[in-house]
């Protein structure tokens, strides 16, 4: 029998309201009365979050440590990316569910969150086995800081793929690697007597306070911008010469790009609104045509070229669309279709006609 909660949102109520609903294990348990089972009764946030907030009471909780997974009925919850569950007592682990597929009836496997001392307990498990391997292992005990700068970017670019994907497994392990790689630089320079974890970490702990006089202080601030501003503010008082100073030479140039603009913004270094800037994309790609109209030399042709993609990403950016991200996005689709083509292919590549691999495209375009 469904309770009043779980009708109330089949009935399409009020959905700012906190509601009642009824949940259906994966897994028998015997013996279990109604007066027990409406204890399970779970209480929702707004149903049109990415992210279901999830309030269980006691008996619940410790329900959910036991078993391996439930099935929840929420029709109006089938737009949430993930749901998170945690126990009315704060003091508490909480719980995270993962969605695993999303029709009307959405499983979950549910997992207990570390406690505090237990995170504490894992950094500095690490930090002990990072002091015997630089002791006894001779691979580890040879590295240094250059040596390990290429292997720190491709952990951090195997973690940017996994974010992509939204492997959250993945990213687990992405973050274990990179945070090995985090201490290992600590610990070099505890050996040269530089510095060590904790100052590195004290010194973050530092920055973030500082930063943060809305939380630390008696800073108002009303939304998401005066706190960029802010932000910025304080850096140039900290010492820094530049806003531009802290946007890394190596950065890829279309994250340089953006992260540019990001930053002058912050001192009124922007366009009013959306139309001016694909005013400016269209500016800057006349001026493109008109390099190749009048047989410009190479130099010029690219320096357009590159004004048309700097005023393409602020477009971008007035759209709330990561560029770089977009790009991967597509870039992995042809990847996908292309790679379709290969395995379609009735004959090699090189003996096909353009009509023919065309129609392989369309046919993987089918399919996604």
């Amino acid at each position: 029998m469904r309770n009043r909660g779980e009708r109330n949102l089949r009935k399409g109520r009020n959905p700012s309201d906190v509601n009642r609903l009824a949940i259906t294990r994966a897994t028998s348990h015997t013996g279990e009365n109604e007066q027990s089972r409406k204890q399970h009764t779970l209480f929702l946030s707004h149903p049109n979050s990415d992210i279901i907030r999830v309030q269980v009471c006691s008996a619940f909780y410790t329900l959910c440590r036991q078993i391996l997974c439930i099935t929840i009925f929420i029709n109006h919850y089938k737009s949430a990316k993930s749901i998170l569950i945690y126990p009315q007592n704060p003091a508490n682990p909480g719980i995270v569910a993962m969605v695993l597929q999303k029709p009307s009836q959405l499983l979950f496997y549910l997992c207990a969150m570390a406690t505090q001392q237990q995170k504490s307990d894992a950094f500095v498990r690490l930090l002990t086995i990072m002091d015997e391997l630089r002791e006894q292992c001779p691979w580890d005990r040879k590295q240094t800081l250059q040596s390990l700068r290429n292997l720190t970017i491709e952990e951090t670019y195997e973690l940017a793929d996994a974010i992509l994907d939204e492997d959250l497994k993945g990213i687990q392990e992405e973050i274990g690697d990179i945070m090995l790689h985090m201490v290992f630089y600590a610990k070099i320079a505890e050996e040269k007597g530089a510095f060590d974890m904790a100052d590195a970490l004290n010194g973050i702990c530092e920055k973030l306070i500082s930063r943060h006089p809305h939380i630390y202080s008696d800073v108002k601030v009303t939304n998401e911008d005066e706190v960029k501003r802010n932000w910025e503010q304080l850096k140039l008082k900290e010492g820094k010469k530049s806003l531009l100073e802290g946007v890394p030479n190596s950065l890829p140039a279309m994250v340089k790009a953006y992260r540019m603009q990001e930053k002058t913004k912050q001192v009124g270094f922007e366009w009013e609104n959306v139309a001016q800037v694909w005013s400016k994309v269209e500016e800057e790609i006349g001026e493109l045509q008109e390099n190749l109209k009048n047989g410009a030399n190479q130099a010029d042709i690219e320096e357009e070229f590159g004004d048309v993609l700097f005023s393409l990403i602020n477009y971008a950016r007035f759209l709330n669309i990561d560029p770089e991200s977009a790009l991967e996005r597509v870039n992995r689709k042809f990847k996908r279709r292309f790679e379709f083509i290969e395995a379609h292919a009735p004959k090699p590549l090189q003996e096909m006609q353009l009509l023919e691999m065309e129609a392989l495209w369309q046919a993987a375009k089918k399919l996604e």
